[in-house]
């Protein structure tokens, strides 16, 4: 093979690699959009006061199992 053939043959499977890896960008891309999407669909503020609500009773509860645990 000749020496200007064979840098064409490597020039060629460059330019396929550098297409693939657009392809696979754009595909990345597109799903990180759904998951964005997706995402902003979710209302997190229930779940905040959700868990307002229950971290001080889990701490109540927490503090009496410790009460209990000294006095056996």
């Amino acid at each position: 093979m000749k020496k200007g053939v064979h840098t064409e043959v490597i020039v060629l499977k460059c330019m396929y690699i550098e297409a693939k890896i657009d392809v696979l960008r754009q595909e990345t891309n597109a799903r990180f959009q759904q998951v964005n999407e997706k995402m902003d669909l979710l209302d997190l503020s229930d779940t905040q006061e959700t868990v307002d609500l229950l971290s001080p009773k889990t701490l109540q509860h927490e503090r009496k199992l410790h009460l209990l645990s000294r006095q056996s």
